[in-house]
């Protein structure tokens, strides 16, 4: 674990050009930490007068996390995205922007990328650390936290990120920035892991290819119509950042920012069933061999 004692009391930014040049071998191999002294001479602090972007709750959770899931490291996903979404309140925009991951990843908390990301083969993936926001360690997970969620209700997104393939494949779908398509995908979850729990992976692989060729979010739009989001109520609850500490045994409260209409979350669930069945049935025509005719014979 790192000396908490000498990181900077607030988050900043680090620009990826620099933090890429210290993403070395030691780095990914797990054995050492990047150099905290170059990286923080290379950083855009964030206002230090905003509770949001203090370090120390950041550091709670991720400890909190290692030394509740050490010898279960997939289940923390589930634990820290709802947690690190409403600690770190951000808009959609302001998470956009890979220089605030670069420094958690590199800065705050490369023990916890290490932790969880070191893989069998001994290294690091460096795309954990600098990657694209459904790769890198953190902005994968508050995104989820962001996509999964209903409103201000968390359990959606502790749903979804039961199952790796939520987080592997889906996360990586445009068109899962519609709530009511994300929520549509939990709720598919959901209803399976009573049926056929093993199938999980391969039907999210499977429906996310099928979705993903289909490409039409604004069909989808109008069989499952919502409300657009509540900025006022979002604003507020990023003003109200550090005045509600998590917890670590209970669900914390996203923004009151709107709710998905039931209805519309039910009306995409039968359509990616059958999307599912279509497009399986197809894989396996393509996999079956065609018998050869008398005429493909002459053909030939």
């Amino acid at each position: 674990m790192i000396d908490t004692a000498v990181l900077p009391a607030t988050l900043g930014r680090l620009p990826g050009i620099i933090a890429e040049k210290y993403i070395d071998p030691g780095v990914l191999s797990g054995s050492q930490y990047p150099p905290l002294n170059a990286l923080i001479d290379a950083v855009d602090p964030l206002p230090s007068h905003e509770p949001r972007w203090q370090m120390e709750p950041l550091r709670e959770l991720f400890e909190e996390a290692m030394a509740r899931f050490d010898g279960k490291r997939t289940q923390a996903d589930a634990w820290l995205a709802p947690r690190l979404h409403a600690s770190l309140r951000m808009t959609r925009a302001e998470a956009a922007t890979p220089d605030i991951w670069n420094f958690i990843s590199m800065i705050a908390a490369p023990d916890y990328v290490a932790w969880r990301h070191l893989g069998r083969s001994g290294r690091i993936q460096g795309t954990r650390f600098c990657g694209n926001q459904n790769v890198q360690t953190f902005s994968r997970l508050w995104w989820a936290g962001e996509l999964f969620r209903n409103g201000s209700n968390y359990r959606t997104v502790e749903i979804a990120c039961t199952y790796q393939d939520m987080l592997h494949t889906v996360l990586r779908l445009n068109i899962i920035h519609y709530r009511p398509i994300a929520l549509a995908f939990v709720g598919l979850v959901e209803k399976q892991s009573q049926e056929d729990r093993q199938a999980i992976s391969d039907n999210l692989n499977g429906l996310s290819t099928a979705i993903d060729l289909v490409g039409a979010t604004q069909v989808f739009e109008l069989m499952a119509p919502s409300a657009q989001p509540d900025d006022s109520a979002l604003r507020h609850w990023i003003s109200e950042a550090g005045q509600d500490p998590i917890q670590p045994n209970s669900l914390p409260a996203g923004p009151d920012d709107g709710q998905v209409p039931q209805k519309s979350i039910d009306a995409l669930i039968p359509i990616f069933e059958q999307l599912l069945i279509d497009f399986s049935a197809e894989i396996r025509d393509r996999k079956t061999p065609k018998k050869s005719t008398s005429e493909d014979s002459d053909a030939d």
